[in-house]
């Protein structure tokens, strides 16, 4: 039998809703023509007593009684024109919260990380989004590029330099930590894979009407990244050439900066109090990463090494040995240090103590001494203005109990 019903109401505004027609859950209404028919409609064994009906090849049922016989209530806001649904006895505007015990309702996603972050740092970022991600850094660096070095030491783990310019990150270095650059290039990665990734390494670089020559040097490589980067891929040539850290910098700063470093814009006191530091962190990330305790220093071990540095770059010489004929362990002992075993590392012309680092680190007998059985460090470091060159030295001992 066929009967003529008019269709206004919860089921249509719903359906309504469900076709994204914006605003029009209060006004709609529409004649429809319906068929009921007899057919058997159970829910979990018990079967219904009301009428359905079939519209447009669709069998509809009674959404208020199947809940009901599944033991739900069902409750509706003629306001809103809104139906809930919910398990008995429970308010249905409110969810219900969780027992203290009970599993979180939603299992949280996995963070998304950038492919071109470094320990939370990345290129283009704010100083402000930089501050919101990693919080204040433990200090702040000169730099020879135009930028400052925001240093983020608290965690060993986590070491990163980020370099800041006109409030935007423009640099970032580090040699340890888990970031993933391009989702294949991070701490251990063989040679092969990055040349893979980033291309081939480049061997000049051209700037207005300057060509910079790149050192062929296959310690540390310059490749281009994306569109907008450069990245100094530094390979540990101990470990087969695998990645030992990475310098990633914006092309807004200018390459000659970036070649050469321009000091003459800079505190060079400053700047060389600086990397005394930074090479006494990034000794330490080193040994950190090596599954090693990480060096403490003192004063009398800083002075030490700094006096050295300062007595090549003014005399102009490069030795273990200084002029009066004193060695590294006499120099110690003039400072008051007792120790029980005690070494010497010295460098000069690197760029900065990053490259001077990750050189020594790739001398065998200078890696012995700063993964060695040592308790401290001292480091100096002095800046020749007049050569444009600086001297650095490390000085290593174990206290004598």
């Amino acid at each position: 039998m066929r009967k003529f019903f008019r269709a206004v109401g919860i089921g249509i505004i719903i359906g309504m809703m469900l076709l994204a027609i914006p605003g029009a859950a209060d006004s709609v209404s529409k004649s429809i023509s319906v068929y009921f028919n007899n057919v058997s409609i159970q829910v979990n064994g018990e079967k219904t007593q009301s009428d359905n009906f079939i519209y447009n090849g669709t069998t509809y049922i009674p959404l208020r009684e199947v809940s009901e016989i599944l033991g739900k209530q069902v409750d509706y806001d003629n306001n809103t024109k809104t139906v809930y649904i919910t398990d008995k006895n429970i308010t249905p505007t409110e969810p219900p919260e969780p027992e203290p015990n009970d599993p979180e309702p939603t299992k949280p996603t996995e963070p998304v990380v950038s492919s071109s972050a470094i320990n939370g740092a990345e290129i283009g970022m704010t100083a402000q989004e930089l501050v919101s991600s990693l919080g204040s850094p433990n200090r702040k660096d000169p730099s020879a590029y135009g930028f400052t070095w925001y240093i983020y030491n608290k965690d060993y783990n986590k070491y990163v330099q980020v370099g800041v310019k006109d409030n935007k990150v423009v640099a970032v270095y580090s040699n340890i930590g888990s970031w993933q650059l391009n989702n294949k290039v991070k701490i251990g990665t063989p040679k092969s894979t990055v040349e893979k990734t980033f291309g081939n390494s480049l061997n000049s670089i051209t700037e207005g009407n300057y060509r910079y020559n790149l050192s062929s040097n296959s310690e540390n490589v310059v490749y281009s990244f994306d569109n907008n980067k450069y990245i100094y891929v530094f390979y540990d040539k101990h470990n087969s050439y695998t990645v030992t850290g990475v310098m990633i910098w914006s092309k807004s700063i200018p390459f000659r900066d970036m070649f050469y470093g321009n000091y003459n814009n800079i505190d060079t006191k400053a700047w060389a109090d600086a990397m005394e530091k930074q090479l006494f962190d990034t000794s330490n990330t080193f040994r950190i990463r090596m599954g090693l305790k990480a060096f403490t220093t003192d004063d009398k071990v800083n002075k030490s090494a700094y006096l050295h540095s300062y007595d090549m770059s003014t005399n102009n010489y490069f030795s273990h040995t200084n002029l009066n004929g004193q060695s590294p362990f006499d120099r110690m002992k003039d400072q008051g240090i007792k120790y029980s075993r005690a070494a010497e590392n010295i460098a000069y012309g690197q760029r900065n103590a990053i490259f001077a680092n990750h050189g020594l680190m790739n001398s065998e007998g200078h890696r012995k001494n700063l993964l060695g059985n040592y308790s401290r460090l001292g480091t100096g470091v002095h800046f020749n203005t007049s050569r444009n060159q600086a001297y650095y030295t490390q000085n290593f001992y174990t206290p004598y109990n």
